[in-house]
């Protein structure tokens, strides 16, 4: 027993929600993005190539974001301006995915 719970204690029992994926979590942003009709921007992942999509900014001239492809979960940086032109900076490249 550790903390007061017993060793064959599971947080997470079978029929229980499980903790959702980055493809999960961002194909429910692209859902939310659609829903409020939020104009978005195209771009290839630096890495995989999949195309993947950001928010165009309105209140600014350029907006830059940490990303990770929700396909092969390379890391980079995503810089987008008023027209919807996206520029990304590779960081860590993740595995390569099947398109």
């Amino acid at each position: 027993m550790y903390g007061g719970l017993p060793n064959n204690y599971n947080p997470r029992p079978e029929g229980h929600m499980k903790e959702p994926t980055f493809l999960e979590r961002y194909l429910a942003w692209l859902k939310r993005m659609d829903d409020i009709r939020r104009p978005l921007a195209s771009f290839p992942c630096p890495h995989c190539s999949i195309k993947l999509k950001t928010i165009i900014p309105d209140r600014v001239d350029i907006h830059d974001s940490a990303k990770v492809c929700p396909f092969c979960l390379a890391q980079f940086t995503c810089i987008t301006n008023k027209s919807g032109e996206v520029n990304t900076i590779l960081h860590h490249e993740g595995e390569k995915a099947e398109a």
